[in-house]
């Protein structure tokens, strides 16, 4: 997908299309997360009863979509910071750390629950 609503409903139908249809879609992204969300709803599958939904970035829709969209929190100022000193350190020839972990937080909402039997 392009992280973008359209590409999420467009991967969304495609998904859901599928003989074999899935319980579940993890998205790129919370706006790809929320096109999923609209295909489903468009065929007439609920969510989480009949799919579960979840999103990354903790962003905006995903507070205000509903239901609620699962998601991953990821500490992206942090990580903007991280990037930007790497970078820093080449332009003036000295050693980028090699690696730099960050902590994510899976937030439990509404769009997820186990599959349905």
């Amino acid at each position: 997908g392009m992280f973008t609503f359209d590409s999420g409903l467009a991967a969304g139908r495609n998904i859901l299309a599928r003989a074999d249809r899935p319980t579940a879609i993890l998205a790129q992204n919370d706006d790809m997360a929320v096109g999923a969300m609209m295909a489903a709803r468009e065929i007439g599958l609920s969510i989480p009863e009949r799919l579960s939904v979840v999103g990354f970035d903790d962003s905006e829709v995903s507070r205000i979509t509903w239901p609620r969209l699962t998601t991953v929190r990821q500490p992206v100022f942090e990580m903007a910071v991280a990037a930007t000193e790497m970078v820093i350190a080449q332009l003036e020839d000295r050693e980028p750390l090699a690696r730099v972990l960050h902590s994510h937080t899976l937030l439990v909402r509404e769009s997820a629950a186990p599959p349905h039997a």
